[in-house]
Formats: C-alpha cells, structure tokens, sequence
C-alpha cells in the first residue's frame, strides 16, 4: 500500500495541468504576488485562501505549476492515513485486511489529486472521517471535543477552497446529527431543546 501511494505521488507529477480551471489558482498567486487583493482588484470564482497559499509557494520555492502537486501530495498521503486509520479503528478482528480495504479507496482517488479541487475534497473527507470516527465512543471526553473541533475546522478549511465542498462536508455531518438525535429512543426530540 505504501508503495503505491509513492508511486502514484510521483506518477501524478507527470500528469500535464487540466484544460478547465487547474491554471486559476497559479494566475490567482501571480496576481496576489503583484499585490492584488482577490475579490477586490480581481473577480476569483473560487474563495481566495489557495491564491494567497500559493503566492506564499511561489515565494518560498519559486514560481512552478508543481506547488499544485507539493499541496496535494500530503493531503492525498493524509487522506490514506486516515482511512487506514479509520478501518483499523472501526475493525478489530479485520485489521489485517486493513492494507487490502484502503487500497481500492486509494486506486479510486488518486487520479484526481492533479485537479485543482483536490485540496477541498482532501479536507472535506478529512472532516467527514473524523467526524465518523468519533461516533462510537460513549463519553464526551477532552479527546471526543477535539476530534468535534478538527472536524468543524476541516469543514470550514474545505469550504476556504471550495465553499461547496465544505458544505457538503458540514451538511454530512448535520444530517448525521439530525438522523441520531431524532431516532434516539432516550433522547428529547430536537424541537424541544
């Protein structure tokens, strides 16, 4: 599994920058770099957080279309991580087979770590899995609250690259609230509280 995770980091180098909006966010930084404020010096379609990030990128390692790739690749090796993470977690007596579970998830979703979306779905799914993760325990310990806060970041860090996609991790995670508290047999009803 770990090889194929560096094999296709590494493959994705080579992919060429897609046709459709990869180029935005690098015209973004330049404009950024020029000091230019997105949204207001000029029209952004996606929220201004990855033109200041790669700004900051074009600054620190020079001005190359491999920034896009140097952000994705922790991100895709933080997503594999974590779902790795999760299917131990939720699996005991599977653990081994945890390798064979997360190796489709990461055939799945490694050619879309090129695209210029790649960081919003990366965070969003981070968020979703934490959020998963923290459903079985009981108590509302410190680590419970934390695992609910880096959710909520996550979701609000995805949205600062695509609000849709924080949305739709938020609304993941709401749903899932709503469904739980409304068919909880002990519980009040939420229109009471």
């Amino acid at each position: 599994l770990g090889s194929f995770v560096i094999f296709q980091i590494v493959s994705d180098i080579a992919v060429p920058m897609g046709s459709f909006d990869a180029g935005i966010p690098l015209v973004g930084a330049d404009l950024v770099r020029l000091g230019k404020v997105p949204v207001i010096d000029f029209q952004v379609v996606y929220p201004p957080l990855v033109n200041y990030l790669f700004a900051g990128a074009f600054h620190l390692l020079g001005r190359t279309d491999l920034i896009q790739q140097a952000l994705c690749a922790p991100l895709y090796l933080a997503v594999i991580v974590w779902i790795a993470r999760f299917f131990w977690l939720q699996g005991s007596p599977l653990r081994l087979l945890v390798p064979f579970m997360v190796l489709p998830v990461a055939l799945g979703i490694g050619p879309s770590i090129p695209y210029s979306s790649w960081p919003a779905s990366a965070l969003g799914l981070l968020a979703v899995l934490t959020y998963a993760g923290c459903l079985d325990r009981t108590q509302a310990g410190v680590m419970h609250r934390m695992a609910l806060v880096t959710a909520g970041s996550l979701a609000g860090l995805a949205s600062m690259f695509r609000v849709n996609v924080g949305i739709y991790a938020i609304a993941a995670m709401g749903i899932e609230v709503v469904v739980s508290e409304g068919f909880a047999g002990d519980s009040i009803p939420i229109k009471v509280r």
